[in-house]
């Protein structure tokens, strides 16, 4: 068969769009595509996989998390609180939802999180529109100053397509910003944060 694999047009459009840290929970093929990347750490729950990608980015660097089936279960109360706050430096979050059970203990369909958060939902319909998104998804981040979830499904882990890579970007680190009505979460801010919500949902 000729073309790329899912597992490659995903790890390789992370790279391309100047991934600089790649973390995961292994199972349902994420462990594929973290280890593809060649930038990624394994932790031992998903939750701390979210958690440490969530703070790189807020550190200025360009980060992915890796998620399994049923994966954003666990990481949903850190992932609520990175949808409410603004993003520093990119933040994506590849999710691979068994939506036929092959592989996992059930059915999962992590969609109904969009509801908990004015983060960025995609979901491609082809190798090469899985490559072009997960390039993208950093800039998006960034410009929406959101986190942006990849959702990957069964229909597609099979499929194998071409694509031309784009040279990835040069870059520097983001660096932090001390403006706390941005990244923490207080009463205090609540009134402002609530305002940037409803423009950011609207973008």
């Amino acid at each position: 068969m000729t073309g790329r694999t899912l597992i490659e047009a995903v790890a390789d459009g992370l790279c391309d769009g100047g991934v600089g840290v790649v973390t995961n929970f292994p199972g349902f093929h994420s462990h594929e595509i973290a280890a593809q990347t060649r930038r990624s750490r394994t932790f031992r729950s998903e939750r701390l996989a979210f958690c440490f990608a969530w703070g790189v980015a807020f550190a200025g660097v360009r980060a992915a998390c890796v998620l399994k089936n049923v994966g954003l279960n666990d990481a949903a109360d850190a992932y609520v609180n990175a949808a409410a706050l603004d993003i520093n430096a990119g933040f994506v979050t590849v999710v691979l939802d068994d939506v036929l059970g092959e592989a996992s203990q059930l059915l999962q369909d992590s969609r109904p999180y969009q509801l908990m958060g004015p983060a960025l939902w995609t979901e491609p319909a082809s190798v090469a529109d899985a490559y072009a998104q997960a390039r993208s998804a950093f800039e998006l981040s960034e410009k929406l100053k959101t986190p942006v979830v990849l959702r990957l499904t069964n229909s597609l882990l099979g499929a194998r397509g071409k694509y031309e890579r784009q040279l990835r970007p040069d870059r520097d680190t983001n660096p932090v910003r001390r403006a706390p009505d941005r990244f923490c979460v207080h009463p205090f801010w609540v009134e402002a944060q609530q305002l940037r919500l409803a423009k950011r949902q609207k973008a």
